[in-house]
């Protein structure tokens, strides 16, 4: 399923956050869906996703959400908007997800923030080789 601007889950995206300049994350969830994460198993309109890019070494807690009761493990349900006259939202997750701070502190993301997504030339696709050049791919 794409989004509105040609967006697909799993582009790497960058856009803008106020105050913190531009970001990079995987998109994760298209706007009109319905988002949860359970036990760490991302979930789409109540269907569990595949996630081949993520990494997952444990489960991070922090004092302050395990006070809350939150997890990283756990979130949601969200629903993403989608309206046509007004906001269009995204959800967005690194990688490395017990170390990112992502959609899952820093909530969604309007399409209007995406600047692009990250294209990797077709040699760094095959190997495991380090990657000196990305390739932006403008969405507006």
């Amino acid at each position: 399923m794409a989004g509105y601007a040609g967006i697909r889950r799993g582009d790497v995206a960058v856009f803008l956050r106020r105050g913190e300049g531009q970001l990079v994350k995987r998109i994760i969830g298209l706007p009109g869906e319905r988002l949860e994460i359970r036990a760490g198993k991302i979930w789409i309109n109540d269907a569990p996703i595949d996630e081949p890019h993520s990494i997952v070494q444990g489960s991070r807690t922090d004092t302050l959400l395990q006070s809350s009761g939150w997890t990283w493990n756990d979130y949601g349900p969200v629903l993403l908007a989608e309206t046509f006259d007004e906001l269009r939202e995204y959800f967005v997750m690194g990688d490395n997800r017990d170390i990112s701070i992502d959609s899952r502190v820093f909530g969604r993301i309007a399409e209007e923030q995406i600047i692009g997504t990250v294209s990797f030339p077709d040699k760094a696709k095959k190997s495991e080789q380090k990657i000196d050049t990305l390739i932006l791919d403008s969405h507006k």
